[in-house]
């Protein structure tokens, strides 16, 4: 049934027919690239390009399109598309905002949350749904199949030197302390940690980047502290 909110004709026609737009704002890293190459492999292209017939140019599909290309490894193959004619300016106007990730709907965590529960962790978030582990630590989600995150050597050592260089700066304050207070009255010498806990990923995530510190940092000065007290960063 065609509706009035349906401006399009799907039709097949040569791929030769189709241009990549030369002002498509859009790009893909390489990993995000592979991620929806796998996927067009195992599922094929269920949901259409937007061709304009107006102009030759594709409207939206250039990533998927120039993954067909390579996998078909020739212009010379027939496609399927969802066929539109419109002006230049409306071109560009449909293809920046129905790609414009503000004018789409958020994620409702708690159901992401539930299909993970619902599959038994048979659906994987990474490889399944192409979400980076960043976006899932964002979204305070805990659906990894696996370990997300498993340090390098160099990482492990690296972790080794700062906490090397925190009970340094311990021992020196204490000997200070003890120089000026003729004894120690701060407890015993390893108890200087504090575990800090916040209400969810989301919260430390904001919290590190307010204070300019790496989304994976495990620990911080106390100064930092100190800082936020003293309102030397802006919450």
């Amino acid at each position: 049934m065609i509706t009035k909110y349906q401006k399009f004709e799907a039709i097949t026609i040569k791929r030769e027919q189709i241009n990549f737009a030369y002002y498509n704002p859009r790009k893909i890293s390489d990993s995000n690239r592979k991620k929806l190459r796998d996927k067009l492999k195992k599922m094929g292209l269920l949901n259409s390009l937007v061709w304009n017939k107006n102009t030759g140019n594709l409207v939206s599909g250039h990533q998927r399109l120039s993954i067909i290309d390579q996998l078909e490894k020739t212009e010379d193959y027939e496609i399927t598309v969802d066929c539109v004619n419109l002006s230049e300016k409306e071109e560009i106007e449909a293809n920046v905002f129905f790609n414009n990730q503000s004018a789409m709907g958020e994620w409702n965590v708690d159901m992401l949350q539930e299909i993970q529960s619902s599959f038994n962790g048979e659906i994987d978030f990474i490889t399944d749904f192409g979400f980076d582990k960043i976006d899932l630590d964002f979204m305070g989600l805990n659906v990894y199949k696996t370990e997300p995150f498993i340090k390098t050597p160099e990482e492990k050592n690296q972790e080794i030197e700062k906490m090397r260089d925190l009970k340094k700066q311990y021992r020196e304050q204490q000997k200070q302390e003890k120089s000026e207070n003729g004894d120690s009255v701060y407890g015993e010498q390893n108890d200087y940690y504090l575990t800090i806990v916040f209400n969810n990923n989301r919260d430390k995530w904001n919290f590190l980047k307010k204070i300019r510190k790496d989304t994976k940092e495990k620990y911080i000065k106390a100064s930092i502290i100190y800082d936020v007290v003293k309102e030397e960063y802006r919450f």
